[in-house]
């Protein structure tokens, strides 16, 4: 079922929970989708899959932190696409992609150690293993945010 408790289309293509976590660790760039009722905003942003939630780091404020006040609900996603296939008809072309959405809610991490430990976790990502050591103090002019996988859904199409 998806958010509305409606069937997803083409169930064929849906992918189970495990493969969705394997995607949101592989990918780099995500997207973050927030409201404060009146106002939809989507940000693209960098972001680690670590125990079992989705980790973003932040300046501590702006639009997001603002909306994410008003608002803790957030929507969640990543995609990559492989490419078109092609057809001798307009209608028959069809995309090769691979999508994952989160439903869920954010939170401010306010542990210096945690944030710490989350800011290890994104540099290990996106730098490898060889970067320079994080200065702790760090901590404090960042912002750490904590995302729940209320519910997760995938969908991918290799033609």
């Amino acid at each position: 079922m998806d958010i509305l408790g409606r069937e997803m289309r083409k169930k064929e293509r849906a992918m189970i929970p495990e493969e969705c976590l394997e995607f949101l660790k592989a990918e780099e760039v995500g997207r973050l989708g927030l409201t404060d009722g009146k106002t939809l905003y989507i940000v693209p942003v960098n972001f680690v899959l670590y125990n079992g939630r989705i980790y973003i780091h932040s300046a501590k404020e702006g639009l997001k932190i603002d909306l994410i006040k008003h608002d803790n609900r957030v929507c969640f996603e990543v995609d990559k696409f492989y490419g078109l296939k092609r057809a001798d008809a307009a209608c028959d072309f069809a995309a090769m992609y691979k999508s994952v959405i989160v439903f869920g809610r954010v939170r401010f991490i306010d542990s210096e150690k945690w944030k710490f430990e989350v800011l290890t976790q994104l540099m290990n990502k996106y730098a490898g293993k060889n970067y320079p050591e994080i200065d702790k103090s760090e901590t404090r002019k960042t912002t750490i945010l904590e995302i729940s996988l209320d519910k997760i859904t995938g969908k991918e199409a290799h033609v």
